[in-house]
């Protein structure tokens, strides 16, 4: 009956296996968080497309608040309900405290 005969001591057998187990870990790990890296750029992507949207809106609605504070717009839309510019007697002036 023949013997096999181990081709490596057992404490190498045993640096091997833990040598493969830490490889296999540490691509367990690598996938994880390159999954992760793509969900974060992912995310990033889309909160720099509603930063886009969100500006234009802001400066539209600049543009039509400067619209409708406007003087002109103001009188016209005075005249259109009836409104007049009050007489001398009916304005107050209060004066500031100290």
């Amino acid at each position: 009956m023949s013997r096999k005969k181990n081709l490596l001591p057992p404490a190498m057998q045993i640096a091997v296996l833990l040598f493969l187990v830490g490889l296999l870990a540490e691509g367990f790990a690598y996938t994880w968080v390159r999954s992760r890296c793509h969900l974060a750029t992912r995310a990033i992507a889309s909160e720099k497309i509603l930063d886009q949207k969100l500006i234009k809106t802001r400066k539209r609605l600049n543009v039509e608040l400067a619209h409708l504070k406007s003087p002109r717009n103001i009188a016209e839309k005075a005249s259109k309900l009836g409104l007049r510019r009050p007489s001398p007697e009916q304005i107050l002036r209060v004066k500031a405290k100290p």
